[in-house]
């Protein structure tokens, strides 16, 4: 799956820190971090606050 890499290019593309993101999610860094390495995913919940945050749909984020 290509969650990871596009969680990633949607925060950039915000222009924002996996510190930003994480204190605005109320996770660690380093979940962000595990999250765009595909080491683990984002709940439901977490993933549709990460669409509002990037402004992009939640299939996009799943889109292969």
């Amino acid at each position: 799956m290509r969650l990871g890499k596009n969680l990633k290019a949607a925060r950039i593309n915000c222009e924002l820190t996996q510190e930003e993101v994480s204190k605005t999610l109320y996770v660690s860094q380093q979940t962000i971090s595990n999250w765009e390495k595909e080491i683990s995913t984002p709940d439901i919940n977490n993933l549709i606050k990460i669409s509002e945050l990037y402004h992009v749909s939640i299939e996009s984020l799943l889109k292969e």
